[in-house]
């Protein structure tokens, strides 16, 4: 079973609404996005240290999960707490999630989110990242509330914000 699936003209239609800059990432190029990342340090690694890959990789084994955990988890209560959608490039539409199950299984086995997530009822985009890094791309900051409790229960935290 496929985690998204298909929906009808209408649906598309309004999520298009909220999001009308989803096409070829244009939403990246519009400015009207604040970019709010977080990650497992309060600052960027290279303003923590110089040998910035010592830090993200110079650690043990379980170390290493742990902080692998830490931006799984924040995927996983994303797509548990909220209706979210994949826009599907080739065929220019939107795709909405069909089985939470699945898709939290492709998650674990793949130890990663990827793609872009649009969540309509807070208008926010969400991305994971690499290095232990995921962003949340809002209009305003106005549903940073709503995401703020489950960042830190991932252990994360905001980095900061700047614009897109």
């Amino acid at each position: 079973m496929r985690a998204f699936k298909h929906i009808s003209r209408k649906e598309n239609a309004e999520v298009a609404r909220v999001f009308p800059h989803a096409h070829d990432y244009e939403w990246e190029e519009v400015g009207t996005y604040t970019a709010y990342p977080v990650s497992l340090w309060d600052r960027w690694a290279h303003e923590i240290t110089d040998n910035v890959d010592d830090l993200l990789w110079g650690v043990t084994k379980e170390e290493e999960a742990r902080r692998e955990r830490c931006t799984i988890d924040l995927s996983k209560g994303i797509v548990s707490l909220f209706s979210i959608y994949k826009y599907n490039e080739h065929r220019q539409r939107f795709k909405r999630l069909a089985s939470l199950e699945q898709l939290l299984e492709d998650i674990e086995r793949q130890q990663y989110l990827p793609g872009d997530i649009f969540i309509p009822e807070i208008r926010t985009i969400y991305r994971e990242g690499h290095d232990y890094t995921a962003w949340f791309f809002m209009e305003d900051g106005s549903a940073l509330e709503k995401v703020k409790n489950m960042v830190e229960r991932s252990g994360l935290k905001f980095i900061g914000s700047k614009n897109t």
